[in-house]
């Protein structure tokens, strides 16, 4: 119907009238004497209509009637005595209306009441005394409204009651004494605005209440630690529906599933005061444990007592001079990450306290920390792990107890310092020093070898001037030398006087090692035959030093001195000058130059390549000696050529 209006008691004395429905019929008032004297009415519905209001004598002395259904208009309000004297009503459905506000004596004389509807409505609060008279109640609807705050625990005298439905509303915060509710009831709180549930003595035991949070922004911070913690027991788990229900705050969980919180991520960020100034404090229930980020050790801790607190950890940016001043509810102190190459040091006992050190520059143990008996993480850090660093890795080794992170260090080179013995650092060590120094050794032995061969004449001319291991370079004269008189028969001409008085004598006759020479202008007979004296001068001596120069190849004797010594074998060729060219185009010297010894004068250890070569065994003896050739005719003078090096 468009509207509908009714007259004055159009229902009222109908005896046997016993259902009244007048529904969707746009019907805005209702009269007084609607059903006035019909008391046979156990029914009536004005459901889907434009009421606005209602009289307060509608139902007066209906005290048959058990159900009533004003759902679906327009009220705001009821009049408080409405229902009264219906002693006999069980179901009321005043749902989907605008009610704002209910008096708490309106139900004071339904208390045979068992369901009441007053969903999606715009209650804002409910008040204990509201509901204490229907001690019967089986049902309660109170879903879509705006209730900012429900005392469950008013309903805990309602031993008939099973359903409480308050959903979709704006309730903040449930209390432990809400939860613990012995009666076997289920309370639907999904959708609301839930975010603190302040739980301090949760028994898991007594209550029997089922709680549905679905869909609750959940502060999931250290005030949830009971109910998080309780949540495990198997009877106080079935009692709540969790299956939606989230965390709203903070950051680091939000959207996570109240369901799959656990305790030790529940934590309480504190304010100054009590939280030092400067400091950052954070409570940590699950380890009794209050935790305080500093950039220096603070000079006051708050009080743990309030908090529920047993031990501090320490987070610090700077290194405290001494550790062992701390207060003594400090378990843990936290310096790492701060690129430390040298770790803290101490005279006192850490028995109780835990030292993290991880992720800095350390290459060595912290052993005056290990020897106080600090707990120690060190992983993070790169150990030197060689022989010079034993000492090191043993200490590490012997109070790996005091080490938490034992298993993770390492060694700058990547291995696992537990894995690494100390004894077999050196061992490695110099298993690796005696591999490259006998590697150096051979090289030095090649070389030196090489270069005593390539220097041989040289390295035995300097050992001889100084008198070294002669033994090795001189062999015992042949026996047919043991009667000779001279070392060496020097053969000049006396154009070459002044080089051999001045020069070449003093060096050969002076020395460490003198030698004996024999000099015609001192050691021959005067008078006596020339030639008979150059075979007995030349006879007498070891050897033959002829002093050639131009003026000896075009001497007569010098070139019979030279053939007498040298049919001897005995020969040595001290060269002057730029003799050596003219030599070679004397086909006599040419053989003889190349495979016999000759030195130059110019040679700056002319002295000790002759002496040397005057020294050192000969080739044997020839078993005859020739007769002594005439002189050959003086070679023609070439352009002077370098000496050429000491042969033999």
């Amino acid at each position: 119907m468009s509207e509908l209006r009714l007259e004055a008691g159009i229902f009222s004395n109908f005896l046997k009238l016993m259902e009244l429905r007048i529904v969707r019929s746009g019907m805005r008032a209702v009269p007084a004497d609607l059903v006035r004297g019909s008391r046979s009415l156990f029914f009536l519905s004005l459901e889907d209509n434009l009421l606005t209001e209602l009289p307060g004598e509608m139902l007066y002395q209906q005290r048959d009637l058990r159900t009533l259904s004003l759902a679906r208009n327009r009220l705001r309000s009821l009049p408080y005595k409405l229902f009264t004297m219906i002693w006999t009503l069980t179901k009321l459905d005043l749902s989907e209306n605008a009610i704002e506000f209910l008096p708490n004596n309106i139900f004071e004389e339904n208390q045979s009441l068992r369901t009441l509807n007053l969903n999606h409505n715009n209650l804002q609060q409910l008040e204990p005394e509201l509901l204490k008279p229907m001690y019967n109640l089986v049902k309660l609807s109170l879903a879509h409204n705006v209730l900012a705050s429900v005392d469950l625990a008013a309903f805990a005298d309602y031993s008939e009651l099973k359903s409480v439905d308050l959903s979709h509303n704006v309730i903040t915060q449930l209390s432990d004494s809400e939860l613990n509710l012995k009666i076997n009831a289920k309370f639907d709180l999904s959708n609301n605005n839930i975010s603190k549930l302040f739980l301090e003595n949760l028994d898991p035991i007594v209550g029997e209440a089922s709680i549905i949070l679905n869909n609750n922004p959940v502060v999931c911070d250290c005030k949830l630690f009971n109910f998080v913690r309780v949540l495990k027991e198997p009877n106080f788990a079935r009692r709540f529906y969790l299956d939606h229900a989230f965390c709203g705050a903070p950051a680091s969980l939000s959207d996570k599933l109240l369901s799959t919180v656990t305790v030790d991520e529940l934590i309480c960020e504190l304010d100054t005061p009590p939280c030092p100034e400067h400091c950052a404090c954070t409570l940590r229930p699950a380890a009794a444990r209050l935790e305080l980020d500093c950039p220096a050790a603070p000079s006051e801790l708050p009080p743990l007592a309030p908090l529920n607190a047993t031990s501090v950890h320490l987070r610090l940016h700077t290194v405290p001079d001494d550790l062992a001043a701390l207060p003594p509810e400090v378990r843990l102190v936290d310096i790492s990450g701060l690129g430390l190459t040298v770790a803290p040091r101490t005279l006192s006992r850490l028995d109780n306290l835990t030292i993290d050190i991880r992720n800095n520059n350390l290459t060595i143990a912290p052993i005056s920390l290990l020897k106080a008996n600090a707990i120690i993480r060190l992983a993070g850090n790169r150990f030197e792990c060689d022989c010079d660093h034993r000492d090191s890795i043993a200490t590490l080794e012997l109070y790996s107890t005091q080490l938490e992170d034992r298993a993770q260090l390492q060694c700058r080179n990547g291995d696992r310092v537990m894995r690494t013995p100390a004894e077999r650092l050196c061992t490695m060590r110099n298993a690796i020093v005696l591999g490259s120094t006998m590697v150096a050794l051979g090289l030095i032995l090649a070389v030196v070898g090489l270069l005593a061969f390539r220097y041989s004449t040289e390295i035995r001319l300097v050992l001889r001037r100084y008198e070294v291991l002669d033994f090795l370079f001189e062999e015992p004269p042949d026996p047919t030398e043991l009667e000779e008189q001279y070392d060496a028969f020097v053969s000049f001409t006396h154009r070459d006087d002044d080089f051999v008085q001045d020069e070449l004598v003093p060096q050969l006759e002076g020395g460490r090692r003198p030698l004996r020479l024999c000099l015609h202008y001192r050691d021959w007979e005067i008078g006596g035959m020339i030639p008979e004296q150059i075979a007995r001068s030349v006879s007498e001596s070891r050897r033959t030093i002829v002093v050639m120069s131009r003026e000896f190849l075009v001497s007569k004797w010098g070139r019979m001195e030279f053939r007498a010594a040298h049919a001897l074998d005995r020969v040595i060729l001290l060269l002057r000058g730029d003799v050596l060219s003219a030599a070679r185009e004397d086909p006599e010297l040419r053989a003889y130059l190349t495979s016999n010894t000759y030195v130059h004068a110019d040679d700056p250890l002319v002295w000790d390549r002759v002496r040397d070569a005057v020294l050192r065994s000969r080739r044997p003896r020839p078993p005859a000696v020739p007769a002594l050739p005439a002189p050959p005719a003086a070679p023609a003078l070439t352009q002077p050529q370098p000496p050429l090096p000491l042969q033999s």
